[in-house]
């Protein structure tokens, strides 16, 4: 008997997705419980985005410390840490 395995689909929102309709329910939210939780997720996503920034700071700092030092690597190690500096900056 062959038996598949189910998949699984990730339908997290992102807070990207979810920025705007939290910012019309601030402004335009019927009630204000409605209001109030979308005030609540945002605070969320500012907390989040700070304990992320606290996280990388120190990743970031020692990649550009190695990166500007010349570290001992070949060419595609280095290319593949610059962009992690790159992106990790992009997403502060």
């Amino acid at each position: 008997m062959n038996k598949t395995k189910p998949q699984t689909i990730d339908i997290t929102p992102t807070w990207t997705a979810l920025l705007h309709p939290l910012l019309l329910l601030i402004t335009d939210g019927e009630t204000k419980e409605a209001r109030d939780i979308a005030r609540i997720e945002l605070m969320n996503m500012a907390r989040a985005a700070d304990r992320y920034n606290a996280h990388t700071a120190p990743l970031i700092s020692a990649l550009e410390e190695a990166l500007s030092t010349g570290l001992k690597a070949d060419v595609k190690t280095i290319e593949r840490l610059a962009a992690v500096v790159r992106n990790a900056k992009e997403a502060r």
